[in-house]
């Protein structure tokens, strides 16, 4: 079985669990296959725990979770020092940073301090601890969420943390057919049941070597020029206080060749460009004052730019 059929394979399986995410589930699995992190705006309640714990099982990750209440410190992600028993040498006790795939639900609710210390470790792999400097997991994902069931003691991400996330998506209530499939599956048995009946698709080697895959995969100039493009048109649009930074850019390449792996082929198209579109952009763009008066939505203005900018002539290349 090839790697992308493996892939596939695992985007199944959380499909199993996790009922009515298929474009959202597919769209993690595009970010973890470009090493990237997801930020997710949702609700309670609505399928955050099981994607990420589906995930967890069918890749073979080490798993944790937090909630980042305004209890929570830095100390509590990172880990602290303490004296052994014997007095003379200090044990490190880990943090929750320590694992292959983080859940950080409610991120807006924590200090800006220890969300600084989150999305450091996001940016980096890495943070500097008592003048030390240590790595995480390899490889290493977050799934972040904010929760805007109310804005009382709510931090919200600035331009510049949610930057660092590679694609942000929308958890929302799932329709009427959806919820009805989830009752009838949680009466014969809950979905933390059936999550532990998961066994591993692949495990975290494996999904290194997809990467490199993934990193292998062509972009030609015309499909970087287009995507620049893209990037650039974002700052000064109207509408647009603050456009897309080249941290953007970098997360289009990335995503895009990801996309066209698992679709199986060693090459990028505008297509994959496009279907990563809203995914890297609607994060990574602020909107002015007059924007808001007159309520235009985000995704008509992202809508407006797409048009904007021509298409690579070429759809699909010989291999």
């Amino acid at each position: 079985m090839s790697y992308v059929e493996l892939a596939k394979r695992v985007i199944r399986q959380v499909n199993q669990v996790v009922v009515g995410k298929e474009t959202e589930v597919e769209e993690i699995m595009t970010a973890f296959l470009a090493n990237g992190s997801v930020l997710l705006d949702s609700l309670p309640g609505v399928g955050k725990t099981a994607v990420a714990m589906a995930f967890s099982k069918a890749l073979g990750l080490d798993y944790n979770h937090i909630r980042l209440s305004p209890d929570v410190t830095p100390s509590d992600l990172t880990g602290v020092s303490i004296r052994s028993a014997d007095g003379k040498a200090f044990d490190f006790l880990p943090g929750k940073l320590f694992c292959n795939l983080l859940l950080a639900n409610e991120i807006n609710h924590c200090s800006p301090k220890t969300q600084n210390t989150l999305l450091d470790a996001i940016k980096e792999k890495q943070f500097t601890m008592q003048s030390e400097t240590l790595s995480l997991p390899n490889p290493f994902f977050a799934i972040a969420a904010q929760c805007f069931s109310g804005d009382f003691g709510r931090e919200h991400l600035t331009d510049a943390q949610a930057d660092h996330f590679m694609v942000s998506m929308s958890f929302g209530y799932p329709n009427f057919i959806q919820e009805s499939e989830i009752a009838k599956s949680n009466g014969i048995e809950s979905i933390s049941e059936q999550i532990q009946k998961l066994n591993p698709v692949i495990d975290k080697e494996t999904l290194l070597r997809m990467q490199r895959e993934v990193d292998n995969v062509s972009l030609n100039e015309e499909i970087l020029n287009y995507i620049i493009e893209i990037v650039r048109t974002t700052r000064g649009y109207r509408f647009i206080k603050h456009g897309a930074s080249p941290r953007a850019t970098v997360a289009f390449v990335k995503t895009a060749k990801a996309a066209a792996w698992l679709d199986g082929r060693d090459y990028v198209t505008p297509s994959d460009v496009l279907r990563q579109y809203s995914y890297v952009l609607w994060h990574r763009i602020t909107l002015t004052d007059a924007a808001k008066t007159h309520r235009p939505q985000k995704g008509i203005i992202l809508a407006e730019i797409a048009k904007l900018i021509p298409k690579p002539p070429m759809e699909e290349v010989s291999e």
